[in-house]
């Protein structure tokens, strides 16, 4: 826990303060007889201080807080088909679950698919009888703190005692910039997996035409004995390829335009928020010119074997 000295001096900073226990349990659920592994949450106070649960019914988002609930997560409600009303065993105590939690409002955590977040009161956290001597717990203390105040200021002076307390502080700036950063992170690794696609797509783009050239060479050499030039023979296979080019690209961007659009109405059970999308022409555009071209390009080194075909091909049998 964080040492009483230091929470006197935080208190000094505000007149508002929450905290939270936050450890990893297995629960149990009486009406399904199945055990599932979840991270329990024991609150009090009244974070979040910006923005709010949002839970079914919605007066679970605070009443929990006030005797022997549990709030647990729609995901997991979902998976074992739980009601409102229904019974889940947290150590030693049984909680009513007092409402379904659909999100918490500045909450980045991306576990929640094997250990779904449960929600009770901080003062039964200690009934559960879930913290012993070797338990993992993380105890956090939240303060609304007033505009005026100087963190990084605060922060800085106090650094060396944080760190030898193991105490970490994140302020709303904080976390703005790691909201940022994540968001950032994923913009590239999205952009670094559209790029290997590209790449890969790309290589069996020049598979491909290599396979059909080779399939052709009889038809070109015949082509070449009825006096076509070799430059001929080659734009006519180019020609060929190009269109199928922008065929796929097309069939491309209108396949990408259509999933952009029904992926939010198939999603809409699942977010926390309403995702307005829009088709950019722009990006519509960029992405036209992006296949056609890298399209093209490695068309060309297989299509470029169709110049050395001579008339001889027809008098010659191989088994290439």
């Amino acid at each position: 826990p964080i040492p009483e000295s230091l929470i006197a001096s935080l208190d000094s900073l505000t007149s508002e303060q929450s905290s939270e226990v936050e450890l990893f349990s297995m629960s149990y659920l009486p009406s399904k007889q199945k055990s599932q592994f979840v991270k329990l949450k024991g609150l009090t106070g009244k974070f979040p201080y910006y923005g709010k649960f949002l839970t079914e019914p919605t007066s679970a988002a605070t009443s929990f807080k006030r005797g022997k609930y549990a709030l647990v997560d729609d995901g997991m409600m979902l998976q074992y088909n739980l009601e409102v009303g229904d019974s889940i065993k947290l150590g030693e105590i049984t909680f009513p679950i007092h409402g379904r939690l659909m999100s918490v409002f500045g909450n980045l955590d991306m576990g929640s698919s094997f250990a779904p977040s449960v929600y009770i009161s901080g003062e039964q956290v200690s009934a559960t009888k879930l913290i012993q001597p070797g338990s993992l717990v993380n105890y956090k203390n939240y303060y609304k703190v007033d505009m005026s105040t100087d963190l990084d200021e605060w922060k800085k002076e106090r650094r060396q005692r944080f760190r030898n307390e193991s105490i970490r502080v994140t302020t709303v700036e904080d976390q703005r910039e790691n909201l940022q950063e994540a968001f950032s992170n994923l913009n590239n690794f999205l952009n670094i997996v559209a790029l290997i696609s590209l790449l890969l797509a790309c290589i069996g783009v020049a598979s491909s035409v290599l396979i059909y050239v080779k399939s052709k060479v009889q038809s070109i050499a015949i082509l070449r004995c009825l006096g076509m030039k070799s430059a001929e023979a080659f734009m006519v296979y180019f020609l060929q390829i190009f269109v199928l080019g922008v065929l796929s690209v097309i069939v491309g961007i209108a396949i990408g335009s259509i999933i952009q659009i029904i992926l939010p109405i198939v999603l809409k059970g699942f977010l926390p928020y309403e995702v307005n999308m829009t088709i950019s022409s722009s990006a519509i555009i960029k992405g036209f010119l992006m296949g056609i071209i890298s399209t093209t390009l490695f068309a060309l080194g297989p299509l470029l074997s169709v110049r050395n075909i001579t008339p001889l091909k027809t008098l010659r049998i191989s088994d290439d």
